[in-house]
């Protein structure tokens, strides 16, 4: 998921939403403006599904959210 920085206010509503979906898939967070992924501690990883992704693609926009395998 793709963020303006560190400080962004949707950080805590995209965590609230991953964070139903538990499981074994990191989960990086990119933050425009030091143009860096920060991998996000194991208990934040996911399980991707269409449901997840709609919703944070409805908060974030679909341009700031991707599944990489």
């Amino acid at each position: 998921m793709k963020f303006l920085s560190a400080d962004d206010e949707r950080i805590r509503k995209a965590s609230v939403i991953t964070s139903i979906f538990d499981g074994s898939l990191p989960l990086y967070f990119y933050y425009e403006d030091t143009k860096k992924y920060i991998l996000q501690p194991r208990s934040a990883y996911v399980d991707v599904n269409d449901t997840m992704l709609k919703e944070l693609k409805k908060l974030l926009g679909d341009k700031n959210v991707a599944v990489i395998n």
